[in-house]
């Protein structure tokens, strides 16, 4: 995977998207930050979470935070299905 520069620009696709999304991004991610702030999801259970203490690598960067986030997320959207 390259630059986001060199990446087609999937954000119409997400926000469309039927099913419920998570997006994890680091604080200390500026451009996965700042393109996640612009991103309105269709699906009502979508959300997005800004992890404290990372910067690209969240699984790596605070894997206990991240284990909390898909484990809530995924409880959610299972109540809800």
């Amino acid at each position: 995977m390259g630059s986001r520069g060199h990446q087609d620009d999937l954000s119409k696709t997400v926000q469309r998207h039927p099913n419920p999304l998570l997006w994890i991004c680091g604080r200390l991610d500026p451009t996965f930050k700042e393109a996640a702030k612009e991103i309105h999801f269709s699906h009502p259970l979508s959300r997005l979470e800004i992890v404290e203490g990372a910067a690209h690598r969240v699984p790596w960067e605070q894997p206990e935070k991240f284990l909390k986030i898909i484990q809530s997320f995924m409880s959610e959207v299972s109540l809800c299905l």
